[in-house]
């Protein structure tokens, strides 16, 4: 059929079917010949096709994995909430295939609500490289961006909207420029900084790059990739307002989102803090930017003779934990200060529901999802009140500290334990107020929901719309997709 579009009277008269008549603006080489009095035929006959098929989606998640914390989760969520949602592909890394098949063949997800995975990955030398620390995980995921686009384009696959999801940064958003297809980038980070005077909590040596990475955060407004992007995208989600304000303004439709949720296992559990232990906890990857000597300090401030004194949990593995266990050693924590490693899913929430509080001292970081699932689980939060965390939370389920100076910061944190440590209806009532507040404002149904929302505006005007290059593509049916692999997939 000859697809190339047909002026008569100034209206285009593509003869396109139904189901293609989304991409009918970009077929025609002359964009402002295609709509009279502010509305085109084929945009008419868009919002009809919309009402009844919701628009087929292309997800791009880096990282995707089920059964894990952080990014992977994140991916693994999108990833099966969007295909209950929309006919949905998803691009994503090939190291990942086995879990990944696994688990969709245990969860027997019907054939119209399970994703479509298209496997990617770099060759194996560069992979060989990246685990060897020659080449940085920065510069391989975004060659990686660069591989999957083009291995998303030799599919010849025909979607409406491609959604940039993970490790989605400012530096890095992403490289879906000059698209036939709607684009949408987000939730967007990346762009958090360390205050100067927390800068304590790193190593002496790795202090000075910290300062660095701040500095270029904080002055470098022009960074080329995202410019790029926010150029070509007809939406941008923020993480934090502060990232909006600072970044937005651009000509795509623009609001805040975390890139964090409630997971749903813990949306209807039922529990109450009857079995709370008298003890702290703090969980994540020991690394400098994470605080968790902050917390050590506080916490011998708080309770510096060991009688009747709670305990202090630290769950996690990284390169800090033998600094921070000479630290603990120093005020004598042998007995009172626990570190036990890395913990499965199930076991660190229920060290959750039984801690007075989780404390949260990071100085740089995006939202951890280790805070929205301490506040599911009941748990309040002692937390410096800034970053993304700040839009997670308010008084009413934790205690804010103000990132000041390093010693008020300790001051604040211990002030702060010691506080809850003495008044046990005080913590039944902040930990019921978090799990309120996170299980109606973020889960992932009310982010999906918001996501759809933005997805119909950008369909809704045609003022909307953007003129990209038309690419060439064929249909693609599921079945010649399910099993792609591109670039050294297994």
């Amino acid at each position: 059929m000859d697809v190339r579009s047909k002026r008569q009277g100034g209206v285009c008269q593509s003869p396109l079917r139904s189901r293609d008549s989304l991409f009918c603006h970009r077929r025609c080489g002359r964009f402002p010949d295609c709509v009279q009095k502010g509305k085109s035929i084929h945009h008419v006959q868009d919002q009809k096709t919309l009402m009844k098929n919701p628009p087929r989606l292309c997800l791009s998640l880096y990282a995707c994995e089920p059964h894990r914390g952080s990014e992977p989760g994140v991916g693994w969520a999108w990833a099966l909430g969007m295909a209950k949602r929309h006919e949905t592909w998803v691009l994503t890394r090939a190291n990942n295939r086995e879990v990944i098949e696994a688990e969709l063949d245990r969860l027997a997800i019907p054939d119209a609500e399970r994703p479509h995975f298209i496997w990617v990955d770099l060759p194996r030398w560069v992979r060989w490289l990246k685990k060897r620390g020659i080449v940085p995980v920065g510069l391989y995921y975004l060659l990686w961006q660069f591989v999957a686009r083009h291995a998303w384009d030799k599919t010849g696959i025909r979607v409406d909207i491609i959604h940039h999801v993970t490790f989605c940064s400012y530096f890095v958003p992403g490289v879906w420029w000059h698209r036939r297809e709607k684009v949408v980038i987000g939730p967007m980070g990346g762009a958090a900084i360390c205050p100067f005077p927390l800068l304590r909590a790193f190593r002496p040596s790795e202090r000075l790059g910290e300062w660095v990475h701040g500095l270029v955060r904080s002055h470098l407004f022009c960074a080329p990739l995202f410019l790029v992007a926010r150029r070509n995208a007809d939406v941008i989600f923020f993480t934090e307002s502060q990232l909006l304000r600072k970044f937005g303004g651009s000509k795509a439709l623009e609001s805040t989102m975390l890139d964090i949720a409630v997971p749903p296992e813990l949306e209807n559990a039922h529990f109450t803090g009857s079995g709370r232990k008298r003890q702290f906890l703090c969980a994540g990857l020991l690394v400098g930017r994470k605080g968790i000597d902050i917390a050590i300090q506080a916490y011998f401030l708080a309770f510096p003779k060991p009688e009747d004194a709670p305990k202090l949990l630290i769950c996690g593995d990284g390169p800090y934990r033998r600094r921070l266990e000479t630290l603990s050693r120093s005020f004598g924590g042998q007995g009172r200060v626990r570190f036990v490693g890395q913990l499965s899913q199930n076991d660190l929430w229920r060290e959750m529901r039984s801690s007075l509080a989780f404390l949260f001292p990071s100085v740089r970081d995006t939202c951890g999802s280790v805070a929205v699932e301490a506040l599911a689980n009941g748990t309040p939060l002692v937390f410096f009140d800034h970053q993304g965390v700040h839009e997670l939370t308010d008084q009413s389920c934790g205690i804010p500290v103000h990132p000041g100076s390093y010693a008020s910061a300790v001051c604040d944190f211990a002030d702060a334990m010691r506080r809850l440590a003495d008044d046990h209806d005080f913590v039944e009532r902040l930990g019921s107020s978090g799990r309120k507040r996170v299980l109606s404002e973020f889960t992932w149904k009310r982010k999906f929901d918001e996501a759809d929302d933005y997805y119909k505006k950008i369909f809704s005007d045609t003022s909307s719309f953007r003129h990209r290059p038309p690419t060439t593509s064929a249909k693609s049916s599921p079945a010649s997709t399910a099993n792609c692999k591109c670039n050294g997939a297994p």
